[in-house]
């Protein structure tokens, strides 16, 4: 937890006020702080992780011996071209660990794919999905088998080229820019407990994360 301090500026006497908010997590243990991945090796560790209640339906997959998802872990990836993704830990990570993949968003999630065990993996999964298109974004839950496996390694995606739009913390919109787009969905969302404009992950749209894209007006950095 990180704080900040502020004073209003608009020539009126003003109370100094501090803000709390969560940064650096170490690991994405929910969906709203899934970790963003691209192209390539990311490290991974479900140590310190904990058993999402998201629903999972294991019948997408029931001939791959998909576990119980403990200690799982979130990846988002959004797609950069039309094409096809594959998501890989075969050999990658040292616990026997399984993969349910979604679309949408973490207020609505829709699961379009899982796998328990790849074969010749040695408990480890592998999935690939046909039909990505540019822009949209996929939520990939990595969890064990069991409640004893966990561990850590990397997991592999590799998916279709093109020019993905540099994005940034608090740019909500995902057009590579914070701006009055991204106070405006804050706004919309004002007092709701799930969605994006919960920047700070604490439960629920307000003054907090409208300072936040104050502090972080402007274009994203390469």
């Amino acid at each position: 937890v990180e704080s900040f301090q502020y004073l209003v500026n608009d020539c009126l006497p003003s109370n100094q006020s501090e803000v709390h908010i969560h940064i650096d997590y170490p690991f994405p243990d929910e969906c709203n702080t899934a970790f963003e991945v691209v192209n390539g090796y990311s490290d991974i560790s479900t140590l310190n992780a904990t058993d999402s209640s998201d629903y999972y339906d294991a019948s997408q997959c029931d001939t791959t011996n998909l576990g119980a998802m403990h200690n799982d872990i979130w990846l988002r990836y959004v797609a950069c071209g039309d094409g096809e993704l594959l998501i890989d830990t075969c050999g990658l990570v040292d616990f026997d660990s399984d993969l349910v993949i979604y679309q949408g968003d973490c207020c609505g999630l829709e699961q379009i794919s899982c796998n328990g065990d790849a074969t010749g993996c040695k408990g480890n999964s592998s999935v690939t999905l046909a039909g990505v298109e540019t822009g949209m974004q996929y939520f990939i839950r990595l969890g064990g088998s069991n409640d004893t496996a966990m561990g850590s390694g990397t997991i592999y995606f590799d998916g279709p080229l093109g020019d993905c739009v540099v994005t940034c913390f608090c740019d909500i919109q995902v057009d590579g820019v914070v701006n009055v787009s991204d106070l405006l969905i804050i706004l919309e969302q004002w007092g709701y407990t799930c969605g994006v404009a919960d920047l700070n992950v604490d439960g629920i749209v307000d003054i907090t994360d409208f300072l936040l894209v104050i502090g972080s007006w402007g274009p994203c950095e390469q």
